[in-house]
């Protein structure tokens, strides 16, 4: 009886709580929108990669993969990241110099350095003011194009294409804001993207799920499944190939 009432009485603040975080949402959203906070803008194109849930759907793999084309195409990308578990999250780090500097987890952060060590002529660099950071980073390596890793909800720095991703296994949660769902924005803010990436496509209900994201934009919508291809030791960052588990 006791535990089904604390239960009750938890669920109840969350879900005042998510009330109170969602108006805020709103009205940061909105002032953006008005006009009454002011954007910023790079001196180079900006490609943003984010999504409106906590927690993964695949915002590193897709930055690496942009990245990756991008280089291919001779367009000198960067990343940058804000650096979340890094010891100094304030700082403007420079976790790679896209030549021979790659810190490890614990100076530039895990994906951040992950990312480094998948693009090794790529810079990388970290800040929690995405403006500055950005700032540095075209003052100090000129890069032709910035991919904002994480960015969807950095509505201050301006970028010319804007990427949602969604997870197909569990796209929305419950449909309710943080603290008590996983909603970062509610879902009318998919009207910013551009382009939605669908990642593990092969664990949900597709149609229905484009339906859903049809109501709330007109952004090009594509699919993307998962598929293992190395092996990241969790300390070292080390990549490894998928055949060191053979024998294991």
């Amino acid at each position: 009886m006791y535990g089904r009432k604390s239960s009750r009485v938890l669920g109840a603040l969350l879900f005042f709580l998510s009330l109170v975080y969602g108006v805020l949402v709103r009205l940061r959203t909105g002032a953006y929108a008005a006009g009454l906070f002011r954007t910023k803008r790079l001196p180079c194109r900006v490609i943003s990669v984010g999504n409106i849930t906590l927690g993964g759907t695949g915002k590193t793999p897709t930055v690496i993969n942009i990245a990756g084309l991008m280089q291919q195409h001779g367009r000198r990308p960067l990343v940058l990241s804000r650096g979340y578990g890094r010891k100094d999250e304030s700082a403007t780090t420079v976790v790679s110099d896209g030549a021979s500097q790659v810190l490890d987890t614990a100076a530039g952060g895990d994906e951040p350095s992950l990312i480094a060590n998948r693009l090794a002529h790529v810079p990388v660099v970290v800040g929690s003011d995405r403006f500055r950071a950005g700032t540095f980073a075209v003052g100090s390596f000129h890069p032709g194009c910035i991919i904002l890793d994480d960015g969807f909800q950095h509505i201050r720095l301006e970028r010319d294409l804007n990427i949602a991703l969604i997870d197909a296994s569990d796209p929305f949660g419950r449909g309710m804001l943080f603290p008590a769902g996983i909603l970062r924005e509610p879902l009318s803010a998919l009207k910013r993207a551009d382009v939605i990436v669908i990642t593990k496509a092969q664990e949900g209900d597709v149609a229905s799920l484009k339906e859903t994201i049809r109501r709330h934009t007109t952004a090009r919508i594509f699919t993307a499944r998962y598929a293992p291809r190395d092996l990241v030791d969790a300390a070292s960052s080390e990549i490894r190939p998928l055949t060191a588990l053979n024998g294991a």
